[in-house]
């Protein structure tokens, strides 16, 4: 099973034993020593360099912080939303985390 980590910063990445590069910090990557980074979480307005990272194929999860939308996070499954909501707020702030469903239909 591979090891889900949140990049706070560079130096955070290399004191883990992970090489930097442009596009991981604020992101969760599946933990190797060495790039293409497999990224499998992320927020809003995230941006990244595709030599050096891979996106996971991901669903957009909300966050409700008191019955309002915060921010959303596109994550591979509801444990990394998980990761990243917390990462994003307020140490005991109390969330809810919704999957985001489109329906296509025919028009």
């Amino acid at each position: 099973m591979a090891k889900y980590v949140y990049i706070k910063s560079a130096a955070h990445a290399e004191s883990m034993g992970i090489k930097y590069v442009d596009g991981i910090v604020g992101a969760v990557i599946e933990q190797k020593p060495e790039p293409p980074y497999r990224v499998v979480g992320f927020s809003q307005g995230y941006s990244f360099n595709p030599k050096n990272v891979k996106i996971a194929i991901t669903k957009t999860y909300d966050v409700y912080v008191s019955g309002e939308l915060y921010k959303y996070f596109n994550a591979v499954s509801p444990a990394v939303a998980r990761i990243l909501a917390k990462e994003d707020l307020r140490a005991g702030t109390r969330f809810t985390l919704y999957e985001r469903v489109t329906k296509r239909r025919k028009v």
